[in-house]
């Protein structure tokens, strides 16, 4: 499979950069459509100290929730020219969507149709992306795609040189290491870790991750079992 369009999430996160760094480096190596999302999901918004909603506060509660829209919207406005100019001085294509709607749901969907998402993981001490750990969880499970799950400690500008598979011969690990293939094509060394073998025929085989292990090889990687 060929990586032709990739979905990066886009936020006013301070990972967000090195996130795109990553993902247009992966699109300009892939010469693939990067597509740039970014998110504002209002109904992650609380109502913290507001107390009950009733008459009294509920014109208060809409006011804030009025002046927090228009704030993120300057928000993803610079985030949007950030973005179209990273597209232009790598002579990419591309394109930019700005959605309002649940996070998770209107994650799933976008990357379905798409080869790759790149998301991005949930600082804990950043306070603009609280609650994105749930929202990767749901993508995962509903997006049907793979994912590139970037941490926010570090600054990555490449992936799938030096690669550990985690092999536990079950469906969803089979699954991982096809979607992973474009990613790892030119790895410089790849090394199968099984995840406590079992033998025979509806386990590791005789010889734990060699069967996978030979797979690999069998598409020019230089793999070790472990």
């Amino acid at each position: 499979m060929s990586i032709k369009d990739i979905l990066v999430q886009v936020d006013a996160g301070a990972a967000s950069p090195g996130r795109l760094d990553l993902a247009t480096g992966l699109a300009r190596g892939h010469g693939a459509h990067l597509i740039g999302l970014c998110v504002f999901d209002i109904h992650r918004i609380h109502g913290a100290g507001f107390g009950t909603i009733n008459s009294e506060n509920s014109m208060a509660l809409s006011e804030y929730q009025v002046r927090v829209r228009d704030d993120a919207l300057k928000v993803a406005h610079t985030l949007e020219t950030t973005f179209r100019e990273r597209l232009r001085r790598d002579g990419l294509e591309g394109e930019w969507r700005l959605v309002e709607g649940r996070a998770a749901a209107t994650v799933g969907l976008h990357a379905r149709y798409a080869d790759l998402a790149v998301l991005g993981q949930e600082d804990p001490d950043d306070q603009r992306i609280s609650g994105w750990t749930a929202v990767l969880q749901q993508v995962l499970l509903s997006s049907g795609r793979p994912l590139l799950i970037v941490p926010y400690a570090g600054h990555f500008t490449q992936v799938g040189r030096r690669v550990l598979v985690g092999w536990n011969a079950r469906r969803e690990a089979a699954r991982a290491v096809n979607d992973a293939l474009p990613l790892i094509e030119h790895a410089e060394a790849v090394t199968v870790l099984a995840v406590d073998p079992h033998g025979g025929v509806g386990g590791h085989g005789d010889e734990p991750a060699a069967d996978i292990s030979l797979h690999l090889a069998r598409h020019g990687l230089r793999v070790t079992a472990a």
